[in-house]
């Protein structure tokens, strides 16, 4: 017995996964239905992983006004702007932005750096 009071042949099992959607089985096979949620964690792994952890989203607690809303707009446009730019590494170029703010205006307005 483990410290749980489980069986060991009782941990670790395979992950279950429950789902209820409005689907008929003929349209949503077990297979489509792991594509479409599969799908869905790219999207959190992707985008919204860069936003959290790059910019420390969920860490903002802005509730004046339209603060917040402003302030979820904001990592959009800078990845965007890194993006356009042609850079693929969001945190290491924002860490590389962090000394260099002459070349981080520059790339926002356009225009070449000072150097």
């Amino acid at each position: 017995m483990s410290k749980l009071g489980l069986a060991r042949s009782a941990w670790p099992r395979p992950p279950i996964c429950c789902s209820v959607t409005s689907l008929s089985r003929r349209v949503a096979s077990p297979e489509r239905l792991l594509a479409i949620r599969r799908r869905h964690w790219l999207i959190e792994t992707g985008l919204h992983y860069r936003r959290d952890v790059t910019f420390h989203e969920d860490a903002t607690r802005m509730t004046l006004g339209a603060a917040g809303h402003i302030l979820s707009i904001t990592p959009d446009l800078v990845l965007g702007l890194l993006k356009t730019a042609g850079f693929t590494n969001a945190a290491q170029v924002r860490r590389w932005f962090d000394g260099h703010l002459p070349e981080a205006f520059a790339l926002l307005i356009g225009q070449p750096a000072l150097s």
